[in-house]
């Protein structure tokens, strides 16, 4: 029920920045009961949160509110965190460190080692998969060309869903959306300056962009 109600609350766009904190304190409650393990799937929902407590919609000019450079380069800073820790526990936990777990998903569905043709073993394969995953993640959290990286790690996430369907949709919709944000901000250069925290960030109130 409480996720259901944060959810809607989302979507409404109404008492946005309560919904974020909500899912911020889930995330830590989650990670303190878990484990480190769980950062894999609450990191990047948190760092969405944050994003969004942060530079929350507004009711005016069409529930776009005016974007701040230092506020954005905030956001930013958590948005790319939240995504970044979330690859980097992926391919830590499902790959690099649990080859056994990596290799049996390949034998259940040989389809994934697009190497394989190549002669690559399934192991390797793994191994191969959690190095991009993870340099991803670091270039994700580094916020160097956000256009160029959001577009490189929307391929494996966007791959898999001829494979798994619905479920794969589901679970991947929360780096769908930062990726997409990371497109569209990235797409200027005054809100991606802010958004990579590079130096050049302009004065307050310099870069006024709505964002939905």
């Amino acid at each position: 029920m409480p996720q259901t109600i944060v959810g809607v609350m989302l979507i409404a766009g109404v008492f946005v920045r309560i919904a974020a904190a909500a899912i911020v304190l889930a995330g830590i409650g989650i990670t303190v009961v878990s484990g480190w393990e769980s950062l894999a799937s609450t990191a990047v929902l948190v760092g969405s949160a944050v994003f969004l407590f942060v530079l929350p919609p507004r009711a005016t000019e069409g529930s776009r509110g005016a974007l701040d450079a230092r506020a954005l380069s905030r956001a930013g800073l958590g948005l790319r965190l939240g995504a970044g820790v979330s690859l980097i526990g992926l391919a830590i936990s499902e790959k690099l460190a649990n080859p056994h777990m990596a290799r049996a998903m390949l034998e259940q569905v040989p389809a994934l080692n697009v190497l394989a043709p190549l002669g690559v073993t399934p192991e390797r394969f793994a191994l191969i998969a959690g190095g991009v995953e993870l340099a991803l993640g670091l270039l994700l959290i580094s916020g160097a060309l956000p256009q160029v990286i959001a577009l490189v790690t929307a391929v494996p996430f966007t791959a898999t869903l001829a494979l798994f369907g619905t479920a794969e949709l589901i679970g991947h919709l929360p780096m769908y959306g930062v990726l997409l944000t990371l497109l569209i901000l990235g797409s200027r250069a005054d809100s991606s300056r802010a958004l990579s925290g590079s130096p050049g960030i302009p004065k307050l109130g310099a870069a006024k962009k709505a964002v939905t």
